[in-house]
């Protein structure tokens, strides 16, 4: 049984270095909202996830509030 390869452009990359306090559920959610703001563009799924780990990191995480 063959496998297919998806294309790199279009597979989610799996974080190395997980954003501290976050889930890759929620990198995922970022980052899914910033391709619908980009207009859903093909091939941009990295780009996306990328952005959406930065914000993260750089947003004060809720268990540094209490």
């Amino acid at each position: 049984m063959k496998t297919k390869n998806k294309p790199e452009s279009q597979s989610l990359p799996s974080p190395q270095s997980p954003v501290r306090g976050t889930t890759c559920g929620q990198v995922a959610e970022r980052a899914h909202h910033l391709w619908e703001q980009a207009g859903r563009p093909e091939g941009q799924a990295q780009t996306h996830w990328l952005k959406a780990e930065a914000q993260l990191r750089s947003s004060p995480s809720p268990a540094s509030n209490m």
